[in-house]
């Protein structure tokens, strides 16, 4: 027995089907939005972290040797 959808379904149906792209536009504008906060949240822990623990040790200017200008050497650096 095949029964026809009452005139209202249809124009439901119809409406969902014509506003699927700007909602799967919206979903995703929320989507990168997420996304771009998630980011920044984990760059701004990533920096507290390095700030409170130290993050990667680089040789310190005392620690770097000096080189001598090429100018006063006389001659190209190695």
């Amino acid at each position: 027995m095949e029964q026809d959808f009452p005139a209202e379904a249809a124009e439901q149906v119809r409406h969902a089907i014509a506003m699927t792209p700007y909602v799967m536009l919206g979903v995703g504008v929320v989507y990168g939005m997420l996304a771009a906060l998630f980011s920044v949240v984990l760059t701004w822990f990533y920096n507290l972290m390095a700030y409170l623990f130290g993050g990667i040790h680089h040789r310190s200017a005392e620690e770097t040797p000096v080189r001598a200008d090429a100018s006063q050497a006389g001659q190209a650096m190695p």
